[in-house]
């Protein structure tokens, strides 16, 4: 793996002792942020996170110029560092030379781009708050957008603060945005799990249980000894069903229907359908939703359905569908996404 961390470091180092040369591109820095949203959490990961920051060319030239904000949610399985990394084996796009391109070419303005690391022991927790794993979404809008702020030159405003995200972050975007409208002016979501699109019946997350019943009972805390899928399937239950007295996997240890319904629940649709979601204001929205045409007709069909959701909203939606399936095409997605917010930062 070619992480490129040190040599934008070293680069920092070197034009800063001169102050009449600068790099012709964007700087990549790796940032500790620590929140409070994630201490205590049952499985005691620590509650400082790897936040991975593009600052334009012109960061360090001009200090007395503010930039728009990009926040970028990684998918489960995903690191902060996925997407910055020319390793032809990980499937995320390397953002530095992506929005070099892009700014370069006039189709975004000069924007600062944060990617915060959210993986977890089960691969994520969906940006939700759990005691299990830690108030993830907490941690996001009260601790991470905050410092990111006080550490850059940001404009922090909504109308220059936008989400995207890909697969369980194209969903913790869109969850996130239907919370706290007031917070962005443009958010992507790029095949966002199909699964907490619709309300799924409850015996659908019934059958995964016990399918997984055997890593269940022979697991001891290791990532290895589960599938990915088990691992979803955790990580949803960590959130609604959980019990912090049952470890190593923290969940019930005996599911009833409620809490296969609860896990049902973190859906869009039922967010969406909750009664503070008519109080709030989502106009000055502009909404991007994408996904593969492989992904599968109900996939297609769930997120129609979401689209028709968010546009009674009031907000301004547009969608894609593009060719190949869940993990395709991500340069394509993703640069198209940029664009759309860069347009809206305009």
């Amino acid at each position: 793996m070619k992480f490129k961390m040190a040599l934008f470091l070293l680069s920092l180092i070197g034009f800063t002792a001169q102050a009449d040369v600068y790099p012709d591109h964007g700087l990549v820095e790796s940032h500790y942020i620590k929140g409070d949203a994630l201490k205590n959490n049952v499985l005691h990961l620590h509650h400082g996170r790897e936040v991975i920051v593009y600052l334009p060319r012109g960061y360090y030239e001009n200090r007395q110029k503010h930039y728009p904000v990009v926040y970028v949610l990684h998918g489960a399985g995903g690191l902060a560092s996925s997407y910055f990394n020319d390793d032809p084996n990980i499937v995320e796009p390397d953002l530095q030379p992506m929005l070099d391109g892009l700014i370069s070419a006039g189709d975004m303005p000069e924007t600062i781009v944060v990617v915060a690391d959210f993986d977890t022991r089960h691969f994520g927790g969906w940006y939700q708050n759990s005691p299990v794993t830690g108030f993830w979404r907490d941690y996001f809008i009260e601790d991470l957008i905050p410092q990111i702020d006080t550490k850059f030159r940001t404009l922090a405003t909504p109308d220059n603060r936008a989400l995207l995200g890909q697969s369980m972050g194209g969903y913790g975007a869109l969850s996130i945005m239907l919370e706290r409208p007031e917070l962005f002016s443009a958010v992507t979501a790029s095949g966002p799990a199909w699964m907490l699109l619709r309300t799924l019946p409850a015996p659908a997350f019934a059958g995964v249980y016990s399918a997984i019943q055997p890593q269940l009972a022979n697991y001891t805390g290791k990532r290895e000894e589960m599938t990915y899928f088990a691992h979803i399937f955790m990580a949803l239950a960590q959130v609604n069903s959980h019990d912090v007295s049952n470890p190593p996997s923290f969940i019930k240890q005996n599911f009833s229907f409620a809490d296969f319904q609860a896990i049902s629940n973190l859906s869009l649709e039922y967010q969406i359908n909750q009664p503070e979601i008519a109080n709030n204001d989502y106009s000055h929205l502009a909404v991007f939703t994408g996904m593969g045409e492989g992904e599968g007709e109900q996939s297609l069909q769930s997120l129609a359905f979401i689209n028709d959701e968010l546009s009674n909203l009031g907000l301004d939606l547009s969608s894609k569908v593009y060719p190949g399936g869940h993990g395709e095409n991500l340069k394509e997605r993703i640069a198209e996404a940029l664009v759309f917010i860069g347009q809206e930062f305009k």
